[in-house]
């Protein structure tokens, strides 16, 4: 095992180093890049010393320090407590030094006055500190937390000090609430969760009282530690308490938050009448009312029986406010819409339009252009134009949606027919403004009309003005439109728009144009719910030619990936359409995956890609498997140092391979030593890998399994033995796939992993949705080779693999000692049998597992081949099995009827 690496094994920092660390803070936040990654480094190389965190506790304190450089001091102290207070981890903290940090803590939590130290985001930081301590040492290694802190509440008169406790309070049960406890933690949260609620709720009270009886002088701390309050209660009751209706306290909560709801929401009503609405009153009234009504909310989805007792008044108050709440506050409709005009001036002129300086990326780097003008850049200025101007939109569509069209129209009535660059950029402006607005413009503008008599001219012009090269700008924003406005496309524009984009594909000269046709033709293929495929088919030769005329001349491997998705789409799009051009997706798809280079992300877009493309030409795919199998063999094989990066996408695209392939070509064939390969190396992929080799159980047959047949049972023994059991099940249905193809061989071939099976069925060692999928295999073994049973019966005697049960002495139900299934049913008669001594008590201790299991099993068709298995053990004349026979009975009549109803149905 490798040693951990200690910080003992650094020099410690002393007091003295106090001065140094705080200047590493205040160059780290230099301007200076390479002073602030010299600092930055020398932050990680000393956050592993001792006494790193004491010193930076000290500068938190220190007043002479610089505010900013203590603030950096909070959050570093935070980030490394979180990453080295674990004692399991490299350079962990010493134990000395925790207890200094914890008790250092609370004494400027609990004590501190300084000023700053109250400051919002200083006391999240600390707050954020002691709560993932807390995540680990609370409660065996920080018992006086909770006390130290609900005993300041209660006792401090600093309302600051109280906030800040509070603060702490908040992320402290948010941290705990969202731990993964065993049996005794979730006791302990429950437990503390029933002792917080009264305090908690009473404080709550207390807030929320005095902010009501002060009127219009409402404390700030007083208001935030009311919010706070409401937080933790919620928290706490929903994540920490089984049940709400037995707390009394909580239920009286209940009471009053309805109560302080229904007294805030009128004082709100009132300074509605009033026409005080724009107060910073206002707004802490309506955030309280809000912070109150997500209680019983919360608390009502996760209690919702607990909760029925407030079910009725909440309701009642609830449809009050709703039914007097205006959803749209009244406006003036003279003195806002002159101002959304001027807006929309502003946006159309200043913020929608393209630059000079993008018509210069235009020409120098297409690519390039095309993909930051379809990319959502949301940090730049264009871009939070266009979403400040969908939102203007949004809410005033009704008063100015008629205001746009006309503007547009004059604007496009007005520029017509010039090049010069600044009014090319206002028309383009205009046909943004139409394009970004159009689900709010639909019911304005008949898009079919418009095309024919507006947007075809644009795209195919015939003026000369409109055919030079400085037009193509507007050329390329009309394509751009018309991806917005595709929900609007009818029998009348749709193929003609097909022929459109296609037709500027093949002519345009300009990469830009043909690759904004390409995106546009994509978002027509996939958004354009009445296209049919017959629509495109005769567009499909031209298409796939400038295709790949256009692989050749594009470089980014953005735009490559763009061309493959846009591949995808039409593959999917023309289903039987795009079989007479396989050919030329083989020629294709090897250009893409040479053209990424080494970029392992790239390459596992692609293989993604490819698994669709396969996916969609089902049994066709056979001929891609020149290029694919060589692609299955590379992605999933181990011995590659890139494997960890594509081999779940290789593991995919093999298994839509194998579930297409009409028949076992020595190719597909050759592939499967990469699984066992993957089996010897890890488990991780064993879900995949098991559906991989039930597809080469029902592809290759029974020469598949006389060729991996010993693979094949060291793998099984390994899923069985070391896995989890959703991987053990499969593992089950895939044994029983082999059982029901092959019967006899299966038997024989594969006893050992069918042994350890029965060991575990037997010895009750996993969960009964597992034990029952083994039955599926036992059935099978039982009809078709009864003697291999026995055989395996005699090898677990000479093994000594059976262990002790508890057998049910009623009805014979059988548990494992020390088992935590819990979904086996028990009485209070019980009695503890040794392990079986001969195979005949094996077979008893069998068939008793057996009918137990036999309601478990879901599926008709095995419940009813599980039945006919045990009835194979009939007629006998030993008397322990004819005991057993009236169980087997009343299963046997059971499945019958069961069959007999879903016949009937």
């Amino acid at each position: 095992m490798t040693q951990r690496l200690s910080r003992n094994d650094l020099p410690s920092l002393s007091p003295s180093d106090e001065h140094e660390l705080s200047e590493v803070l205040r160059r780290s936040m230099s301007s200076v890049k390479e002073e602030q990654k010299t600092a930055e480094k020398t932050l990680l190389e000393i956050e592993k010393r001792n006494g790193y965190l004491s010193l930076l506790m000290q500068i938190i304190v220190n007043t002479n320090v610089d505010m900013d450089v203590r603030y950096l001091a909070s959050i570093c102290f935070k980030n490394t407590v979180d990453k080295y207070w674990r004692t399991n981890m490299d350079f962990s903290i010493s134990q000395e030094e925790k207890e200094y940090l914890k008790q250092g803590l609370l004494n400027i939590l609990l004590t501190n006055t300084d000023a700053v130290l109250f400051n919002s985001q200083f006391v999240t930081q600390l707050a954020l500190a002691t709560s993932k301590i807390s995540r680990i040492d609370y409660p065996s290694q920080w018992t006086n937390l909770i006390s130290s802190i609900g005993n300041c509440i209660v006792a401090s008169t600093n309302e600051n000090i109280r906030n800040r406790c509070l603060v702490v309070l908040k992320h402290f049960v948010k941290e705990q609430a969202t731990r993964t406890y065993m049996d005794d933690g979730k006791k302990a949260f429950r437990q503390f969760s029933s002792d917080i609620t009264p305090f908690i709720c009473q404080l709550w009270f207390y807030y929320a009282n005095k902010i009501y009886q002060s009127g219009s002088n409402i404390d700030d701390l007083e208001y935030k530690n009311c919010l706070i309050c409401t937080r933790i209660i919620w928290r706490v009751a929903v994540m920490g308490l089984s049940a709400v209706d037995k707390n009394t306290t909580l239920m009286d909560f209940l009471t009053s938050v309805l109560d302080f709801i229904s007294k805030f929401y009128a004082v709100r009503q009132n300074m509605i009448l009033s026409q005080n609405t724009n107060s910073e009153l206002f707004h802490k009234i309506t955030t309280l009312i809000s912070s109150f009504i997500k209680v019983p909310l919360r608390i009502q989805a996760k209690h919702s029986i607990g909760f029925r007792k407030h079910l009725l008044s909440y309701s009642m108050l609830f449809s009050q406010i709703m039914f007097e709440c205006d959803p749209k506050a009244p406006t003036t409709d003279y003195k806002i819409l002159p101002s959304i005009a001027k807006l929309y001036f502003v946006f159309d002129y200043k913020y929608l339009t393209n630059s000079p300086n993008d018509l210069e990326k235009w020409d120098e780097d297409p690519e390039e252009f095309v993909k930051e003008q379809e990319l959502d850049w949301s940090d730049t200025t264009k871009a939070a134009s266009e979403y400040f101007y969908l939102a203007i939109m949004g809410t005033f569509e009704n008063r100015i949606a008629k205001f746009v069209i006309q503007f547009t129209e004059k604007v496009l009535h007005e520029t017509y027919g010039s090049l010069e660059q600044d009014k090319l950029l206002l028309r383009d402006s205009c046909y943004s403004a139409i394009g970004w607005a159009s689900y709010n413009l639909y019911n304005e503008i008949q898009f079919s009309q418009w095309y024919i008599h507006m947007l075809r001219k644009e795209l195919l012009p015939t003026e000369a003005f409109a055919q030079d090269k400085r037009y193509n700008i507007i050329r390329r924003k009309c394509m751009w439109l018309l991806g917005r406005w595709v929900e609007k496309f009818d029998n009348l524009v749709r193929k003609d728009i097909l022929s459109t984009l296609v037709t500027i594909l093949i002519r345009s000269d300009d990469l830009v144009m043909k690759l904004t046709s390409l995106i546009t033709l994509k978002i027509v293929l996939s958004e354009d719910t009445e296209l049919r495929a017959e629509d495109f088919a005769e567009f499909l030769q031209p298409f796939m030619s400038s295709l790949v005329q256009l692989l050749d001349k594009v470089e980014q491997e953005d735009t490559k990936l763009s061309l493959l998705s846009l591949i995808c789409t039409v593959v999917e799009k023309m289903e039987n359409n795009i079989l007479p051009y396989c050919e030329t997706l083989v020629k294709i798809l090897p250009i893409f995956w040479n053209a990424v280079g080494d970029s392992t992300l790239v390459k596992t877009q692609v293989i993604a890609a490819i698994s669709k493309i396969v996916k969609l030409l089902e049994h066709n795919s056979v001929i891609l498997y020149d290029f694919l199998l060589p692609l299955i063999q590379y992605s999933t094989d181990i011995d590659q140092e890139e494997h960890l990066y594509f081999i779940e996408e290789g593991l995919d695209l093999w298994h839509i391979t194998m579930q297409y392939a009409p028949e076992p070509t020595q190719g597909l064939m050759s592939l499967f030593p990469n699984i066992v390969k993957i089996f010897d190396h890890t488990v991780e992929y064993v879900m995949p890998n098991l559906r991989l080799i039930e597809s080469y159980v029902l592809l290759g047959k029974s020469q598949f399994l006389s060729t991996y047949g010993p693979q094949l049972n060291s793998i099984f023994l390994n899923v069985l033995c070391n896995t989890k059991p959703k991987a053990i099940y499969l593992c089950s249905t895939v044994i029983e796939t082999i059982f029901t193809e092959f019967p006899v061989e299966a038997s024989i071939n594969f006893a050992s992993p069918v042994k350890k099976m029965m060991e575990i069925f037997l010895n009750h060692e996993e969960k009964s949705s597992v034990l029952t999928g083994f039955l599926c295999v036992f059935s099978r073994l039982v009809f078709f080779n009864k003697n291999v049973l026995y055989e395996i019966m005699d090898a677990m005697l000479k093994e000594g693999t059976l262990k002790e049960i508890v057998a049910n002495g009623n009805n014979n139900t059988i548990m494992a000692v020390g088992s935590d299934d819990n979904s086996v049913a028990t009485t209070t008669t019980t009695t503890t049998q040794p392990p079986p001594q001969t195979q005949h008590e094996i077979l008893l201790r069998l068939i008793d597992a057996w009918t137990d299991m036999s309601d478990s099993i879901v599926s008709p068709f095995h419940r009813k081949y599980s039945t006919l298995a045990l009835l194979s053990f009939y007629p006998s004349t030993d008397p322990e099995i004819l005991n057993r026979f009236s169980t087997i009975l009343a299963i046997s009549i059971k499945c019958y009827m069961i069959l007999m109803n879903k016949r009937i149905g």
